[in-house]
């Protein structure tokens, strides 16, 4: 079957005007055999379906059937790229008669998107690293992941190096535990250290091969000279005043991409490109990655179709995308790298035999000697070598708290897929046992302060997320009903227990109920206490404490410091606040309620629930008190919030422990004098 299936392969290349190289037909064997390695080939050569399309022939031949999870995740370093990936993965699908799915999901995809991809995920999914590791954080994620069969970096030597690179090695570790037999393949068109990149994409214990493609690509590169050139210049004396040469060398061409190393040099270029030819303004476009991306898709577009004759860009083109009609590369100043001048020149002759042309446009006199010596180094392949990050412990920091907020992990089981990775080899006992210590306690330098616990172990023995659940509106609902006619439930041991509380609550402010909003003033050395108690839950009372301050802000100018718990949420402001009930009643007002939230900060995770319970509150009786002091429900509101901003010698304990023992005084004070 496989083998039929490699005939429908070279005929669909044929079909389309090509023949498969060598290189190609050697990595999808390798596929086929269960390997796994680098494939190292010129731009524009066919490195995507040298990698694509073993997975799509062992489908072919198996006829699988449909599976969950995806089959094969397509690692790209820039979420610009994934939409034309999508388009060269669909493309030979249908002519080879598998039935499979292949869609994106980066930070630009919808939430309705994302949400519908964990229900069915497609088969295919091109994807960024980082996004690739917070699949990881779904509790479902083993049970979806464990029959991916390849994972396809992309780009390999743009994330070798980086810590986005080190983020993806120990998802790779954590993806080849749930499935041994994972395959994965990295592709690269500049890497001068192949073994090396080789052995920090297999890990410590796989190995792997290095597929090189035998077509040399050549690359021309060329400059303009000034005919004058300043004895000393300075920088950006140049780059404008060769506007011309720049122009004509652009009439020439079909297509041409213009690279800068800035953003800001990339508009002033483009300016002055329609500037010098106004007959240019339709068919000059500038891109970089501050450019909406539905308008960098249709420029995109348009390079492939040969719509345009030039393109300003940044590196935002550097990588992946497949512009057949591009004829040549101009490069503005020095390329600051070898590797960077091939990457750049790769992205024109993609086509069999064709030459990849770059033309340098120095911007000061000095350039002139680097454009020299990238030609003399290009000419002879040397390159940058990426060096990998060794011990990056912030990035393992961050990946045992994705896993923890997924299915949980086993510190000791995690620990050895850790150290299979190149980057943690050398990870000491020490240095483990200070990634969990912070994840667990928040170091030694926060494990007083129980907010900044983010991993626990949990019941089955396994590191779970530590965060507190909020308060549901039903539940919330009862314990108002309760509070608001406690005498009726004295029945219960634990009303009963909590009796004198709830009575110096009642004697100093009021209890909460149902249908009346309690809310307090309390006056301190701090400033002007305001504590509100909507029992929402947390999150909404956050939701709400932030739209009551970003109102009253707006009506004139006033700092306040915010915190929330279950029950309520504190306002404190050095300035007195103005209480009233028309201005509270403004403040909770539901009209404009969702711009005013929008326009609000932070306000990205309110959610229609929140709506919901902010909406649910406004009608409510207001019921204004104002004690001397902190009482039974302000008190945790206060200290949770002084919790989060205290910077004091005294810790948070000592400071919340003093002050508690001196209202249990005032309170046992007043109940002696009753």
């Amino acid at each position: 079957m496989a083998t039929e299936a490699l005939r429908s392969v070279e005929a669909w290349f044929a079909n389309s005007g090509r023949t498969a190289f060598d290189f190609q037909r050697e990595a999808w064997q390798s596929y086929l055999a269960g390997e796994s390695g680098l494939i190292n080939a010129p731009t524009g050569t066919g490195k995507t379906l040298a990698a694509w399309l073993g997975p799509v022939i062992e489908a072919a031949a198996a006829n699988q059937r449909r599976i969950a999870g995806p089959r094969v995740l397509w690692i790209t370093p820039l979420r610009a790229l994934a939409n034309d990936l999508v388009g060269n993965l669909r493309e030979p699908l249908e002519a080879l008669g598998v039935p499979w799915t292949v869609e994106v999901r980066t930070g630009d995809t919808a939430a309705s998107v994302r949400k519908r991809q964990r229900e069915k995920p497609p088969d295919a999914l091109v994807i960024t690293p980082e996004s690739a590791s917070l699949l990881l954080s779904y509790a479902s994620s083993h049970d979806q992941l464990k029959n991916l069969t390849c994972v396809v970096v992309d780009e390999w030597h743009e994330l070798l190096g980086t810590k986005r690179g080190v983020l993806l090695e120990l998802t790779l570790a954590h993806l080849r535990s749930l499935n041994p037999h994972l395959r994965v393949w990295g592709l690269s068109a500049t890497l001068p250290n192949l073994n090396e990149a080789l052995h920090v994409l297999m890990g410590n214990s796989i190995t792997g091969r290095i597929i090189r493609a035998n077509a040399d690509k050549r690359i021309e590169v060329d400059s303009i000279v000034p005919h004058d050139v300043s004895r000393f210049p300075w920088g950006g004396h140049m780059g404008a005043g060769l506007l011309d040469e720049v122009v004509a060398a652009i009439d020439k061409a079909a297509t041409t991409l213009l690279f800068t190393n800035t953003r800001s040099q990339a508009e002033l270029w483009y300016r002055s490109l329609v500037e010098k030819r106004l007959d240019w303004l339709t068919t000059v476009s500038l891109h970089h990655g501050s450019i909406d991306r539905k308008l960098r898709a249709r420029i995109e577009q348009a390079l492939k179709t040969g719509e345009l004759r030039c393109v300003v860009c940044t590196s935002s083109l550097d990588l992946g995308v497949d512009f057949p009609q591009v004829e040549q590369v101009i490069q503005i100043g020095s390329p600051k790298g070898i590797g960077r001048l091939i990457q750049r020149a790769g992205r024109s002759g993609h086509r069999p035999g064709a030459a990849s042309r770059i033309l340098c446009v120095p911007t000061h006199a000095w350039e002139l000697v680097e454009i020299a010596a990238a030609r003399v180094a290009s000419e002879t392949r040397r390159m940058e070598v990426r060096r990998p990050l060794k011990l990056a412990l912030d990035v393992l920091i961050q990946h045992m708290v994705t896993l923890a907020a997924g299915p949980g992990f086993d510190e000791n089981a995690l620990l050895a897929e850790v150290r299979s990775t190149n980057s943690y080899a050398g990870l000491s006992n020490a240095e483990w046992s200070w990634a969990l210590d912070f994840v667990t306690r928040g170091g030694c330098a926060l494990q007083g302060y129980p907010q900044y616990r983010r991993v626990a172990r949990a019941a089955d023995g396994l590191m779970r997320p530590a965060g507190r659940l909020p308060l549901s509106v039903e539940l919330a609902d009862s314990v108002l009903e309760m509070l608001g006619s406690a005498r009726q439930w004295q029945q219960h041991p634990e009303m009963q227990a909590i009796a004198p509380l709830l009575e110096v609550q009642a004697r100093w402010s009021a209890l909460p109920s149902r249908d009346a909003l309690l809310i307090e003033q309390v006056e301190s050395r701090e400033g002007s206490h305001l504590f509100v108690y909507p029992f929402c839950g947390r999150l909404a009372n956050e939701g709400i404490a932030t739209l009551v301050a970003a109102r009253w802000a707006r009506e004139s100018p006033q700092t306040f410091s915010v915190g929330a718990n279950d029950y309520g949420f504190e306002l404190l402001s050095a300035n007195p606040i103005d209480v009233s009930e028309p201005r509270l009643e403004a403040a909770l007002s539901v009209d404009n309620l969702a711009a005013d939230l929008l326009a609000g900060v932070n306000l990205g995770e309110i959610s229609r629930r929140q709506f919901r319970d902010i909406a649910r509150i406004a009608g409510r009786r207001i019921l204004i008190t104002t004690p001397s002091r902190f009482t039974p429900l302000a008190f945790p509101l206060w200290a949770s919030r002084l919790q989060t901003q205290m910077i004091s010698t005294e810790s948070w304990q000592q400071r919340i422990e003093r002050a508690a023992q001196q209202l249990e005084a005032q309170a046992s004070r007043a109940a002696r004098m009753l």
